[in-house]
């Protein structure tokens, strides 16, 4: 089956394993997408004989064991959504050589140990959803590197120390939520040059001292979400320039 290009199969109440698959019998696969079904068992090293795979989605089934860094080997890679199972362990610093990635999501799954800093290999990466697992470390430094990142979620963590500084070369980030973890530091000043922000979320964590001044050019922003950390209470007179927000919460912050 040399020619075949793309299984979609999603929605189809599918059961098995994915070991069982012989990948190697098609070489020229750039579409695999078995979502929103009831496979279960683990992801096979195999799957790395899919050589020209551009879009993997695996996400919403039963799946289990960890990410196999063989993945990594899928170098041309765009979409990888693995999101909606039950995969633990951590994630493979193989994955900083997926350097064509645009969207990563692996939400909602039982992974845990930090963020790699390879992630900053992942200069096309536009989507990075990593929310609701049991992640610890801190946020790495090199996310500066991302200037592509539209958006970025990470909660639902157990995330630690600081917003990195270097966020500022997120120019085009939209959203960024880092909400329930145990994030700490002040919200830093350059959050002032993510011009195109429009969601905010750092509710329920552990930050500290005042909203910066900054913020007054954050004229896109429309959910500014500051509620349960240590913020101080008082509101800058600039967050008046911020004429297209909708949902602003400071509450419980002191």
């Amino acid at each position: 089956m040399p020619t075949i290009t793309k299984v979609q199969l999603e929605q189809l109440g599918l059961e098995g394993k994915l070991e069982i698959l012989n990948f190697s019998a098609l070489p020229s696969l750039k579409v695999l997408d078995l979502s929103d079904n009831r496979l279960h068992g683990y992801i096979p090293a195999t799957i790395s004989a899919l050589s020209k795979l551009a879009i993997l989605d695996l996400s919403n089934n039963n799946l289990t064991g960890v990410i196999p860094s063989e993945l990594g080997n899928l170098t041309r890679l765009k979409t990888l959504w693995l999101f909606e199972n039950q995969i633990s362990g951590s994630i493979p610093p193989s994955f900083g050589k997926l350097l064509n990635l645009n969207w990563l999501t692996i939400s909602r799954n039982f992974l845990v140990g930090p963020i790699p800093l390879v992630f900053g290999n992942l200069t096309k990466l536009n989507f990075l959803y990593l929310w609701r697992n049991n992640l610890t470390g801190s946020i790495p430094c090199t996310i500066g590197n991302l200037v592509n990142l539209i958006e970025f979620d990470i909660s639902d963590n157990q995330i630690t120390g600081p917003i990195p500084h270097n966020i500022r070369n997120l120019t085009k980030l939209e959203t960024f939520h880092i909400f329930n973890n145990s994030i700490n530091g002040s919200i830093p000043s350059e959050i002032g040059n993510l011009v195109n922000l429009r969601d905010f979320s750092i509710y329920k964590n552990q930050i500290t001292g005042p909203i910066p001044h900054s913020i007054r050019t954050l004229s896109k922003l429309e959910t500014l979400y500051l509620y349960n950390n240590n913020i101080n209470s008082s509101i800058p007179y600039e967050i008046e320039n911020l004429v297209n927000l909708t949902d602003f919460d400071n509450r419980q912050s002191r």
